[in-house]
């Protein structure tokens, strides 16, 4: 195992049980205020749609809720 494979399954690691891979610095009015980041995208394939949902679930905007709707 190469070691870019090796730190990308760490982090993975590290994000499923609960820690902080990257962390950014944020404009004030989003550390002063309750703010959501969310995110949706849909796909049109053929007579189908797909839906991704994604929105943060904590202050520092690293722990997210998701989902796919078929």
């Amino acid at each position: 195992m190469n070691l870019s494979v090796a730190s990308n399954v760490m982090k993975q690691i590290n994000t499923k049980v609960g820690g902080t891979s990257i962390k950014m610095r944020m404009p004030e009015f989003m550390t002063k205020n309750q703010v959501m980041v969310i995110g949706i995208d849909v796909c049109h394939a053929g007579g189908e749609s797909i839906v991704g949902f994604t929105a943060t679930t904590d202050d520092l905007f690293t722990q997210y809720y998701s989902n796919i709707i078929l």
